[in-house]
């Protein structure tokens, strides 16, 4: 711990109380509503409340920054698919990885999804899992512009 991330954030410190971590402190990630980075947060501390609510996320600040970025843009930022429709089956690949082009597991995936007793249509799948990796890519260029003007 105790270093400055590309000099954007103290991950030394709470950002919602200011106090420094001590001993076996585990702090998360923390993120505004729109998914920028503002620091790191104790568990216990709330991170505003209401509609100025952010989010603490990610296993700790153990997690890679960007993995804790993917994992709050899918699972937070937007809309929430049904279960089992072809946004949910997408979503679940997307976890596995953010490529074009599918990675050992997610092909593996894909397959299994195709036969037996679930006999998914895997090209809307796919389809709708590229389209999720540009809406994504365009997400992450937002951010790194905004910081790049701020």
């Amino acid at each position: 711990m105790g270093r400055e991330l590309e000099g954007l954030v103290d991950t030394r410190r709470c950002v919602v109380c200011g106090r420094r971590y001590a001993g076996k402190s585990k702090p998360h990630w923390a993120f505004d509503r729109a998914g920028r980075l503002v620091g790191t947060a104790h568990t216990g501390c709330t991170l505003g409340v209401g509609a100025s609510r952010g989010y603490r996320f990610g296993d700790r600040v153990a997690t890679p920054l960007d993995q804790a970025q993917t994992l709050l843009w899918l699972r937070q930022l937007r809309p929430r698919p049904a279960g089992q429709s072809v946004d949910w089956w997408a979503g679940l690949l997307f976890e596995v990885g953010q490529g074009i082009v599918l990675n050992e597991e997610q092909y593996r995936l894909v397959l299994e999804w195709g036969r037996g007793a679930l006999a998914l249509d895997t090209g809307v799948i796919r389809a709708r899992y590229e389209a999720l990796v540009a809406e994504y890519a365009a997400w992450r260029a937002s951010l790194e512009a905004e910081r790049g003007a701020g």
